[in-house]
């Protein structure tokens, strides 16, 4: 008997029952969907941590300034007319951090304008970073239209700008961006190019900065206009900052150097700055952790699909044993007429695959249906993987095999004889 009439005539077989079949196979088609939920978040969240480590790049290093928490409470409790608050890393530094190891390529300043930023008669919430025109290789941001930052424009200190494609909307709608001037606080800064859009996504495991909503200008330019020193003004007092960089890019020629050279900044800076002013962040150790925790999250939701697999194969077994027994009398007619054990085995285990493909086809599309739905209601972004449907129908065809061998063996060595005996 071919597989083909097998496999129909399991399906006669299980169409006589149904409702006790679809009981049957809800073990399996829990546990599938459980499968095929988990891998498509796992995978969502695999490529959206890469997505975000790709934007930061993965041999880059982010050194940031932080404002400490103890200095600006003593300058609450003291603060008087004249006070002004210095933290972070300077521009001094950031030269002899270039010095302390021959893997760093390149480092690239970074501070933020804290300004409103109009053009015309619109305000809009777009930041304003003054940074080097390397900035833009470091991070692969590439013009759609004019051009970048160049080395002339930080060496002269020129009040052109570059803008995100974001900016762009908010700040020229459809206005031509060519000869157009934006304002930021009192200064003006002709644009010069427009940014490609940058397909980021907002949140998730790593934090990344919307470089589309961006305003880009000189370095140079925003040292000449507006100084290291901001003032905020609050209720008649004021608060003074000193801050020279807000955040530094510093690039690592190999990625095999890019733990050791972070080692060498944390020690360096734990000496120069014993007020915890600073923070080092290292995409590529991020990545790390995020793998280490969707392992984790993986081999967590696994076992929960495994423990539904196991209920259904449990679930096959004793409906396979409860055809066994009901179907005595058609075992013993077969043999007689000359089937053999191994007929009889294959039937009852293609019986019990076909049980458990059912429930595969059902428990993929509750699972596909469920990371729609975890999608929408969490905002998580999820894949459903041609590798993670073929391998919920490989576990279901396992399970099927598993535990529909033992029903197939014991329907097998039934005694002819005895069977037809059977009323």
């Amino acid at each position: 008997m071919s597989f083909l009439e097998t496999a129909r005539l399991a399906l006669r077989s299980l169409a006589l029952h149904k409702f006790r079949a679809l009981l049957t196979t809800l073990g399996i088609v829990i546990g599938v969907a459980a499968v095929i939920a988990m891998l498509s978040i796992s995978e969502g969240a695999k490529r959206e941590t890469l997505e975000q480590i790709r934007v930061m790049g993965v041999n880059n290093i982010r050194l940031r300034s932080i404002k400490p928490v103890a200095a600006d409470r003593r300058q609450e409790a003291a603060q008087n007319q004249s006070a002004i608050l210095t933290y972070g890393v300077t521009r001094r530094e950031l030269d002899h951090i270039r010095t302390l190891s021959k893997d760093i390529e390149s480092i690239v300043p970074m501070r933020e304008v804290r300004h409103d930023v109009w053009y015309k008669d619109v305000k809009t919430d777009v930041r304003v970073i003054g940074t080097s025109p390397d900035l833009f290789e470091v991070l692969r941001l590439r013009p759609e239209d004019g051009r970048l930052l160049t080395e002339l424009d930080e060496r002269e200190g020129r009040a052109v700008c570059v803008l995100g494609a974001e900016a762009r909307r908010k700040l020229l709608r459809a206005h031509s961006w060519r000869g157009q001037d934006v304002k930021v606080g009192p200064q003006y800064y002709r644009v010069v190019g427009v940014l490609e859009d940058k397909p980021i996504k907002a949140g998730g495991s790593i934090q990344v900065s919307n470089l589309n909503n961006l305003l880009y200008i000189p370095y140079s330019a925003l040292i000449k206009d507006f100084g290291i020193t901001s003032v905020q003004r609050k209720s008649g007092a004021f608060e003074a900052i000193r801050l020279e960089v807000d955040e530094a890019i510093i690039t690592v020629a190999r990625e095999d150097a890019i733990l050791p050279v972070g080692r060498i900044l944390a020690r360096a800076l734990e000496r120069t700055h014993p007020q915890n002013d600073t923070e080092i962040v290292i995409p590529l150790e991020l990545l790390r952790q995020s793998q280490r925790t969707q392992r984790t999250f993986t081999i967590v939701m696994a076992s929960i699909a495994a423990l539904s697999l196991l209920v259904g194969g449990i679930g096959i077994m004793n409906i396979m044993l409860a055809n066994v027994a009901e179907r005595r009398k058609e075992i013993g007619t077969r043999r007689a007429l000359g089937a053999k054990q191994r007929d009889i085995r294959r039937q009852f285990l293609t019986e019990s695959v076909v049980l458990s493909l059912l429930g595969a086809v059902a428990g993929l599309a509750l699972g596909a249906g469920g990371a729609v739905v975890i999608h929408m209601a969490a905002g998580w972004q999820t894949v459903v993987s041609p590798v993670a449907v073929g391998l919920a129908f490989s576990v279901a065809a396992a399970t099927g095999v598993i535990f529909g061998t033992f029903p197939a063996v014991k329907a097998a060595e039934l005694d002819p004889i005895e069977a037809l005996r059977t009323e």
